[in-house]
């Protein structure tokens, strides 16, 4: 939050007279804290920086390892079914049934969406919608680290405005409908 306001030199206000106030804010991409939680903002929007399970002490960009991983979920429910540390195997007692509804995670629209109690993320965020990822990529350069094969993989988003500033998506693959299995 920034408080340094400008205002033109010799400005009067006059009684009885209507003014058009403009204001033109651009936002600045930054690393920051948001109740405990690391996050940044990009295009001024914040995102978390560790997927949901992931351990929040370790560095996002330079610690790919699969405890960055964090959870799997299955399309619309709140608990996880899996983490980067289980078995690439099939799961036990996997539910090949159970998913949420289309409208399980979003009540609203696609641009304008409504968190709803299904959504696992942290109070204050909710699963980012399609166009918002759309805006993410178009503000920043997207690079690749690691390699395909390992556990380290992973799509770098760099603030276009600021270089510093970068969000870490591991690349995790996903589980198989059918049994669970990576």
């Amino acid at each position: 939050v920034k408080s340094n306001v400008t205002i033109l030199n010799n400005f009067i206000v006059r009684p009885g007279v209507k003014y058009t106030l403009k204001i033109t804010a651009n936002p600045t991409d930054s690393l920051f804290i948001h109740n405990g939680i690391p996050v940044v903002s990009i295009a001024g929007k914040v995102w978390m920086r560790h997927n949901l399970g992931a351990p929040r002490n370790l560095d996002p960009d330079n610690n790919i390892t699969t405890d960055i991983i964090g959870n799997y979920y299955k399309f619309g429910l709140k608990d996880p079914v899996a983490n980067g540390n289980t078995s690439n195997t099939a799961i036990t007692n996997w539910n090949t049934t159970n998913s949420g509804a289309k409208n399980s995670w979003n009540s609203g629209t696609i641009n304008a969406p409504s968190k709803t109690n299904n959504d696992p993320c942290d109070n204050g965020f909710r699963i980012p919608t399609k166009p918002e990822y759309d805006n993410l990529l178009a503000a920043t350069m997207v690079n690749r680290a690691g390699t395909l094969a390992s556990p380290n993989y992973s799509l770098v988003l760099t603030s276009k405005i600021n270089k510093n500033v970068r969000l870490t998506f591991p690349i995790a693959g996903f589980r198989e409908i059918a049994d669970g299995g990576l």
